[in-house]
C-alpha cells in the first residue's frame, strides 16, 4: 500500500492515521534490551502497565486491519502476499540445518589466515620503510590516513609514490576498488584479509549466532524492501557471498539439508528478462529469449562494444558484455560507467587470439575516453534501434509517474511516492519477478502439504527457491515445481513469454556449496 520506507509499524501508522502517540512511553524502557545481552526488562514492568499496553497495542492492530482492508483495490496483490507469508513463515519454523562444528572449525582456519596476511604487511620493507621515515609509530591496517601514506606518500617519507585511481574530499581513496586496481602486492593482500575477515565476522557470524541446536530459523519478509521483493533477517540467507569463489565455497558448505536428505535449489531462468519482456513487449527482444530463435543480444551487443565480427566474440567477450553492459543498460545504467567495467576487461582474447586492445587499434581507438565516446554511440544504437519499443515503454512510464505520482503492477501492487527513473522502470519488473516466485513456492507448498510429502521449503533468493528433499521424493518434487513454473503463462495471461527454471541437487547429507545440475530423467 505504501513502499516509502519507516511506515509500516503500528505506532507510526496510529500516529499518522488516528493521531496517537507515545502510548509507548511506560513499556519503553521495559522493552529496550540491558547493554550487552539479548534479553530485555518486561519481566520488570508492573502488571497493569503491561496489560495497558499490551490491549492497545491488540486494538490498533484490529482497528489497522480493518481500514487496511477496505483501502486495498488488489484482490491479487493481497491474495499473492497473504498466501506467500504463510509459505514463507513455515520455512521460518522448519528452520535450516547449520554445521557449527565445520563453522567453528574453519573460523580458527580464517583466524590464522588473516594473522598470517598481516604479519606478512606488517613485517615488510614497505612498512618498516614507512615507520622509520614517517611520523608514523604504530601502523594500523584499519587506518585510512596510514594507507594514504604507504601508498600514495611520497618516497622521501617512505611512501610507495603510487598514482591516485580516485579521490574523497579527504584525500586520495582506498576503497577496495582503489587498492584491487593498484597492483601491489600489498594492497592485493589487504584485499584477501578483509574478504577473509568479511567471511568471519559477517557472513558465518550470523548463522552460528543465530542458531539453536544446529538449526537456524531465517525470517523471509515482505514488508521491507521498497522493491516489494522479499527481505531476510536472523539470519539473513539472502545475503551470502556469490562472486568470490572462496568465500562462497567457506560459507555455503556449512548449509546443509536435513539428514538423509539432499539439497535442492530451483532457479527462475532468466526471471526478470521474462518479466520485463511481459511490460514493455519489444518483439526483438522477446525474440532473443525465445530459445527457438537463434538471436543473442549479448553477443550483439559484443560486437558493437568491440566492433567485432560476430565469429570473433568468445564466451567470456560475451559473458562481460552481458554484465558490465546489457544488464547495467537493463537497470538504467549509463555508457561511461558501463565503458570503465568494460575497459578492464580490454586484454581479453578473440576467437582468433587478437587481445581486444589491439583490436581497437585498428579500429583507431588508443585511449580510454575514445573508448567511452564510442560507447556513447553504441547506447545510441541498442536502445534507439535494437530495442527502441522498450526505450519508448520507460519514457512512457515516467510520464505517466509524473501524471499520477504512481505506478501501478499487473499483480495490482502499487508504487507510490518519490521514484527516480531507475525506480519507476525497475522496480515493477523486479517485484513482479518475485511475486511469480512467490506465487509458485505457495503452490509448491500447498501441494507438498497436501500429498503429505516429507520435501520442506527451506528459502528463497528473489529467483530461486532451496529445498531439503529425501532421495525417493526430489525428483517428484522438481518436476512438480517445473511445471508450476511452466504454466504460469497461463495462470497470468499477460506474460508474454513462458518462465523456465532450472535445478541443482545436492548429495545425500550434502552441503549447499557442493552442487551439481539436474538433468531430469
Amino acid at each position: 500500500m505504501d513502499i516509502r520506507p519507516n511506515t509500516t509499524g503500528l505506532k507510526h501508522q496510529s500516529f499518522v492515521r488516528w493521531g496517537i502517540e507515545e502510548y509507548d512511553s511506560v513499556s519503553k524502557k521495559y522493552i529496550k534490551s540491558t547493554n550487552g545481552t539479548e534479553f530485555n526488562n518486561m519481566h520488570k514492568m508492573p502488571l497493569k502497565d503491561m496489560l495497558w499496553y499490551n490491549a492497545i497495542d491488540s486494538l490498533l492492530t484490529w482497528n489497522l486491519y480493518v481500514e487496511q482492508e477496505e483501502e486495498i483495490d488488489s484482490t491479487k496483490a493481497y491474495e499473492i502476499f497473504n498466501n506467500g507469508l504463510i509459505a514463507l513463515n513455515d520455512m521460518y519454523i522448519h528452520g535450516i540445518n547449520i554445521d557449527l562444528d565445520y563453522f567453528k572449525s574453519i573460523e580458527k582456519d580464517l583466524d590464522k589466515k588473516i594473522k598470517e596476511y598481516e604479519e606478512e604487511i606488517l613485517e615488510s620493507q614497505e612498512v618498516i620503510r614507512l615507520l622509520n621515515r614517517s611520523s608514523i609509530t604504530d601502523f594500523n591496517l584499519g587506518s585510512i590516513v596510514h594507507l594514504r601514506a604507504l601508498f600514495f606518500g611520497e618516497k622521501k617519507d617512505g611512501g610507495l609514490e603510487l598514482e591516485s585511481l580516485k579521490s574523497t574530499k579527504t584525500g586520495e581513496s582506498v576503497d577496495a576498488w582503489t587498492l584491487e586496481r593498484l597492483n601491489h602486492w600489498i594492497a592485493e593482500t589487504i584485499i584477501k584479509r578483509r574478504k577473509l575477515i568479511k567471511v568471519k565476522d559477517t557472513y558465518i557470524a550470523q548463522f552460528k549466532n543465530t542458531s539453536i541446536n544446529g538449526r537456524c530459523h531465517p525470517e523471509f519478509l515482505l514488508h521491507i524492501a521498497r522493491s516489494l521483493r522479499s527481505s531476510c533477517v536472523a539470519p539473513n540467507f539472502q545475503n551470502q557471498p556469490k562472486r568470490n569463489k572462496e568465500s562462497k565455497k567457506i560459507v555455503r558448505r556449512g548449509i546443509k539439508p536435513d539428514k538423509g536428505h539432499r539439497l535442492v535449489e530451483i532457479d527462475f531462468s532468466g526471471a526478470e528478462v521474462t518479466t520485463s519482456a511481459a511490460y514493455h513487449k519489444d518483439p526483438y527482444f522477446i525474440e532473443c529469449i525465445d530459445p527457438k530463435k537463434d538471436t543473442d543480444m549479448h553477443r550483439d551487443n559484443a560486437t558493437d562494444i568491440w566492433m567485432l565480427d560476430p565469429e570473433e566474440v568468445t564466451k567470456n567477450i560475451r559473458f562481460y558484455a552481458k554484465n558490465c553492459w546489457t544488464f547495467p543498460q537493463f537497470y538504467g545504467d549509463y555508457y561511461g560507467s558501463c565503458a570503465t567495467s568494460l575497459w578492464e576487461h580490454r586484454h581479453l582474447k578473440t576467437n582468433s587470439g587478437i587481445p581486444l586492445i589491439d583490436h581497437l587499434k585498428t579500429k583507431k581507438i588508443t585511449t580510454y575516453k575514445q573508448f567511452e565516446k564510442h560507447c556513447s554511440s553504441c547506447e545510441t544504437r541498442m536502445w534507439k534501434d535494437r530495442f527502441k519499443v522498450y526505450d519508448s515503454w520507460k519514457s512512457r512510464n515516467i510520464e505517466k509517474y509524473k501524471k499520477e505520482m504512481k505506478i501501478k503492477t499487473f499483480l495490482g501492487f502499487v508504487f507510490r511516492g518519490y521514484l527516480d527513473k531507475k525506480q519507476i522502470n525497475n522496480y515493477p519488473i523486479q517485484g513482479t519477478s518475485f511475486h511469480l516466485l512467490l506465487y509458485a513456492i505457495y503452490e509448491l507448498h500447498t501441494w507438498l502439504k497436501e500429498n503429505n510429502m516429507e520435501t520442506k521449503c527451506l528459502g528463497e533468493v528473489h529467483d530461486s527457491v532451496v529445498l531439503t528433499s529425501p532421495e525417493h521424493e526430489y525428483k517428484i518434487v522438481i518436476k512438480k515445481f517445473m511445471e508450476i513454473t511452466r504454466k504460469l503463462h497461463i495462470v497470468f495471461p499477460w506474460m508474454s513469454s513462458p518462465m523456465e527454471a532450472e535445478a541443482d541437487i545436492s548429495k545425500i547429507d550434502g552441503n549447499f556449496y557442493e552442487m551439481e545440475k539436474y538433468e531430469g530423467e
